[in-house]
């Protein structure tokens, strides 16, 4: 306020974490640079676009509201009860917002619709196939007198009728030009499956005996936005077109498997619903029908159902009771790393302190690699001791051990996401590591390009110093700006968040480094949230927490997540079989490891509920499990390592 009172012109900077209020501001001063945590290069990219070396080009992967009152969990930010996507109230700064020092045209090339080898304009289309895909081609010219670079958002309405919970908008694609000298133009295509924006009837609010994901019959639209409030001027901005009849997907388009509700009615996992209907009075959950009724004033009552919520809390799957057990230490010849001369590695060979270079078996790498039911892999598998299975199992935390048995080497997995964290896992040579921005400014570039640069960047420092994994990146979504956790997640979007999670995991990916995505799934709170019941509708679970995740696994290919602290309902995500194997596994196609989050060894993360669910190691860096049965009592843990959170 002091400084404003000078009469100079005051441009605001802000390095923070969360979206702030800023009414004041808004009004006083003449501009602001939102910053976030630009990483250690940040201060000079600032001065550089304060002094108009670069234009800005990004924008705000989060809302910034003109009142603490907006917001749904301002109230009761521990997360009962509330889901939005974008809300009613005019915000300050809307999901999507940004400006630049040019000025940018767009004009709609086209818009088709294809369906299997037909293809049509969209507009007034009448859509009846859903596998459906729409493209969208957008020409997009820089207007003004300095280069700059345009984002395009694409975003879709469905028709809602008062059942099935739709928001009034959903981001459904993004584009991000080159550098465009001014006069330049540029063509971005924005596409997108109709799957996309259906919507997840978990309580069969249409009443045709379904619970899955529909397309309900009625008018629809897409929009072309410069954020989530605000239409493009350009003509032909909005497009609308229609689905006569009523279209069920019973099966996941891309992996042909059964959706089903996993977490809602008699058939919730652990017999409790994840709506919280049974476990303590009602929950009013959001309503567009009735947003102003529905919008909590207080905090949400706790469950007063304990006993219902113990034993979900206590629920373990029982479905592998009286099965085959697999063959362990079966003597064979298969090694992934060999000397050079064939032989088989020592113990310090594979940790890399022999110095003995050693040799890839590149032709078994292959294929296992290509074919997860490769008679190699079975035997791979097989010659794995029981010793050394354990080991894998209960010390995983920051890197994972070496296996004489089959030549595996030690692979050392720091923490994330602002690059590889000098922490448990930091065993070398940390000065190469570098300080990258933030996720939430990587998600603010709305661009995969970057993100995918970013992920390769990180990668070739993981190549470079003997990195085999990294535990990032996050793709929780921002809630309330009262979290310390937000900058290391990209955005309130589950789309952009999902998208920004794909391109870094595949970036990565192509510098050989694996990604175990976080936190799976619920973390939103990001307080380290363990032993917390988390109460929400199946179809909110679907279409909002879990779609980033979602997008990472079918398009980023992601193969290593980490599960969270909290619980899904009452029972632990790490041992919520609904959650790891039913949908991440069955629904999705996920082939890959799943790691808990950092493990104190009690009695809240149990190995036996957790493998029994599809949670297959434990980020603990030195674990000792007495009782090593997989039994209905959770064996005893000893620990050996400072506790710490992640």
């Amino acid at each position: 306020r002091t400084i404003c009172q000078s009469g100079k012109p005051v441009v605001l900077v802000l390095l923070a974490g969360s979206a702030l209020d800023l009414s004041w501001e808004h009004e006083h001063v003449q501009a602001i640079v939102q910053g976030w945590y630009p990483g250690a290069r940040g201060g000079r990219a600032v001065a550089e676009l304060l002094f108009g070396e670069y234009a800005p080009e990004g924008r705000l992967p989060v809302t910034f509201y003109r009142s603490t009152d907006d917001l749904p969990d301002f109230t009761d930010y521990r997360m009962q009860g509330k889901t939005y996507r974008y809300l009613q109230a005019e915000p300050l700064y809307p999901f999507g917002y940004g400006l630049s020092y040019t000025t940018f045209d767009w004009s709609v090339e086209s818009a088709r619709v294809t369906a299997g080898d037909e293809q049509a304009d969209l507009k007034g289309a009448q859509i009846n196939n859903k596998n459906a895909h729409i493209d969208v081609e957008i020409a997009v010219t820089n207007t003004g007198g300095v280069a700059g670079k345009e984002v395009v958002q694409l975003y879709a309405s469905a028709p809602y009728k008062g059942g099935i919970e739709k928001p009034a908008v959903t981001l459904v694609d993004f584009a991000k030009t080159s550098l465009l000298e001014p006069n330049n133009t540029e063509y971005v295509t924005l596409s997108f499956d109709i799957y996309d924006i259906a919507s997840y009837d978990c309580y069969d609010a249409n009443e045709n005996g379904v619970a899955a994901y529909e397309l309900e019959a009625g008018n629809y639209s897409i929009s072309l936005r410069n954020n989530a409030h605000e239409v493009n001027e350009c003509e032909n901005s909005v497009i609308e077109f229609s689905m006569p009849d009523l279209l069920t997907y019973k099966r996941d388009p891309k992996t042909k498997r059964i959706v089903k509700n996993r977490f809602t009615g008699e058939s919730a996992y652990g017999g409790v619903p994840i709506d919280g209907s049974t476990a303590g009075a009602p929950i009013t959950y959001l309503t567009r029908s009735n947003f102003a009724g529905t919008f909590p004033v207080s905090i949400t009552s706790q469950r007063t159902s304990k006993d219902v919520i113990k034993t979900a809390s206590r629920f373990i799957y029982d479905g592998y009771e009286g099965a085959e057990k697999p063959a362990q230490g079966v003597a064979g010849t298969l090694r992934i790393w060999t000397r050079e001369d064939g032989s088989d590695a020592n113990r310090d060979d594979l940790k890399g302190t022999s110095g003995v270079p050693l040799k890839l078996n590149e032709e078994l790498v292959k294929a296992i690699g290509s074919n997860y039911n490769a008679s190699e892999y079975g035997q791979l598998l097989d010659q794995i001791t029981i010793d050394e299975l354990f080991t894998l199992v209960e010390s995983s935390g920051y890197c994972n051990d070496e296996m004489l048995s089959i030549g595996k080497a030690y692979h050392r997995d720091p923490d994330g996401p602002s690059g590889f964290l000098a922490d448990y896992g930091a065993l070398v040579d940390t000065s190469k590591w570098s300080g990258f921005p933030s996720e939430t400014i990587i998600g603010a570039t709305f661009g995969k390009s970057i993100a995918f640069q970013f992920g390769r960047a990180v990668g070739n420092e993981g190549a470079t110093t003997g990195v085999s994994g990294w535990y990032a990146p996050a793709v929780n979504l921002h809630r309330t700006p009262y979290n310390g956790r937000y900058f290391e997640y990209y955005s309130e979007d589950s789309v952009l968040s999902g998208y920004m999670g794909a391109y870094v995991i595949k970036g990565a990916a192509s510098a050989n480094l694996y990604c175990y995505l976080k936190h799976f799934a619920l973390s939103e709170m990001g307080i380290n949230p363990k032993d917390v019941n988390v109460w929400v509708t199946e179809q909110a679970l679907r279409e909002v927490y879990l779609r980033p995740f979602e997008i990472a696994v079918k398009d980023g290919e992601a193969n290593a997540i980490m599960s969270a602290f909290n619980n899904i309902g009452a029972t632990w995500a790490g041992g919520n079989k609904a959650l790891l194997t039913d949908i991440l596994r069955n629904e999705w196609g996920f082939r890959g490891t799943v790691i808990t989050d950092w493990s104190t060894g009690d009695v809240l993360m149990p190995p036996d509920q957790g493998i029994r669910a599809g949670n297959d190691i434990w980020l603990n860096p030195k674990i000792t499990l007495p009782n090593r049965s997989i039994g209905a009592t959770p064996p005893t843990f000893i620990l050996h390592a400072i506790p710490r959170t992640i």
